[in-house]
């Protein structure tokens, strides 16, 4: 029995890893960043996922493959540290621990704040509603212009423990609030949230919860030795006005290239931790001449006489894609056509008002596709649905002429796809074959 015998890290040696036993829960990227960095490290290593385990193991894993069958009092009580996967509700996984007379929560943890115990450099943590990888694909530019060694990882796409033991000098991480959630020691060196709007109504029961749930990443911070970014409208340390981002961001905008009120506050954003980096302007001003912003996130796709057409499939909230839709106000075309749509959320999937109007006034021909869009009709009762996007790019392309055509789904893509950025090139493809003949 060890019930009662823990062994913290907490940015000690690595040393200390061969005395441990650990399961991950969840096998997606983060889950096998993890089981990569860990299995010849640490002392006993499991690994659950969802699913018959013939589904989802492969060869190399079978001497530790386990299932939640199997769970027991002994072998939970001989567990250092369970590794969360983001995927993996915290609630449905607690279920296993909660009765366990000595398993506390803390060894409950994600897989971010597992890799704050093991990285001894600094730590930037960005998360948000919306913004959060193009900040960080953005800061991370002006970083490296400045030749700071940075690894880059997270949510957004990477697994956190690919950035152990390769000499970075700062770890730029995205976080999302199913991160956070599983966050008790993270205590990173400069944080910010973007935005906090309605989102992830799958997962939380109530906007307070989630919104909660992002504040974590302060938790631990101190506004006298880290930079702490509040969002907008918080008492303090908080994002400014829009008119003071406007003032503050004076000499860098004639470099930046995105377009939107939304994209200035992820550039002060990421100007400030920048600077307070000791990044000069001269570094900022050059990484921002060679950004464009990212893939699927309001990228133009394709340009010519007839059409305008914008990928925004990493869209999954009412909040980007009305950011989008202001956007191509400026698109002098005769149509302006958005294609709206995805996995239903269960809370906050009806259209908020204000998008109502902004769509009425701009004279949005709205198109709808995917689970979510079935329901949209009575919402939006003019608009056209189908569940092939094929189908739908080609009636646009029979029946628009002189049109902005913007892909912006305001919901995740699990109905239909893998992820958002299987969602996006399935687009690319579909635009490739359709429109450039």
């Amino acid at each position: 029995m060890r019930s009662s015998y823990k062994i913290h890290l907490k940015r000690e040696s690595v040393d200390k890893l061969s005395k441990l036993n650990i399961l991950i829960m969840g096998f997606g990227v983060s889950g096998k960043g993890a089981y990569n960095y860990l299995h010849d490290k640490v002392k006993k290593l499991y690994i659950v996922n969802s699913g018959p385990i013939s589904s989802w193991a492969e060869d190399d894993l079978n001497a530790h493959l386990f299932s939640e069958e199997k769970f027991s009092s002994a072998f939970i009580e001989a567990l250092d540290y369970v590794i969360l996967s983001p995927g993996v509700p915290r609630e449905r996984a607690w279920k296993y621990f909660k009765d366990i007379k000595n398993f506390e929560e803390k060894r409950m943890v994600s897989d971010i704040e597992f890799f704050s115990y093991l990285f001894k450099e600094k730590i930037i943590a960005i998360t948000g509603t919306n913004g959060k990888t193009t900040t960080v694909s953005l800061l991370q530019k002006i970083l490296e212009s400045a030749d700071q060694k940075v690894f880059t990882g997270g949510n957004i796409g990477t697994s956190v423990f690919c950035g152990l033991d390769h000499g970075y000098e700062i770890a730029l991480l995205e976080v999302s609030s199913f991160q956070l959630e599983s966050c008790f020691d993270f205590s990173p060196d400069a944080a910010a949230i973007l935005n906090v709007r309605q989102n992830h109504g799958e997962r939380y029961s109530s906007f307070e919860s989630y919104r909660q749930a992002k504040m974590r990443i302060f938790k631990n911070m101190n506004s006298s030795k880290g930079l702490m970014i509040y969002p907008r409208g918080e008492l303090t340390h908080a994002l400014p006005s829009e008119a003071q981002v406007l003032t503050d961001l004076k000499p860098f905008l004639k470099s930046f290239k995105l377009k939107g009120k939304h994209n200035l506050d992820n550039l002060w954003v990421a100007t400030k931790i920048a600077q307070f980096f000791d990044v000069k302007k001269d570094d900022i001003i050059r990484a921002l001449d060679g950004f464009y912003g990212v893939p699927f996130r309001c990228q133009n796709i394709f340009s010519d006489a007839q059409y305008v057409i914008l990928n925004d499939a990493k869209s999954t909230n009412w909040d980007a894609t009305q950011s989008a839709v202001e956007n191509i106000e400026s698109i002098e075309k005769k149509h302006r056509v958005l294609i709206l749509g995805g996995q239903n959320r269960g809370h906050g999937d009806s259209p908020p008002l204000e998008f109502m109007q902004l769509c009425q006034r701009l004279k949005i021909n709205v198109i709808l596709t995917g689970e979510s869009g079935k329901s949209l009709k009575d919402n939006f009762p003019q608009a056209f649905y189908h569940e092939s996007l094929k189908e739908i790019l080609l009636k646009i392309k029979k029946e628009y002429r002189q049109a902005v055509i913007l892909f912006s789904p305001a919901f995740p893509s699990f109905d239909q796809y893998t992820n958002y950025v299987e969602r996006g090139e399935h687009l690319n493809h579909l635009v490739e074959d359709i429109f450039k003949d």
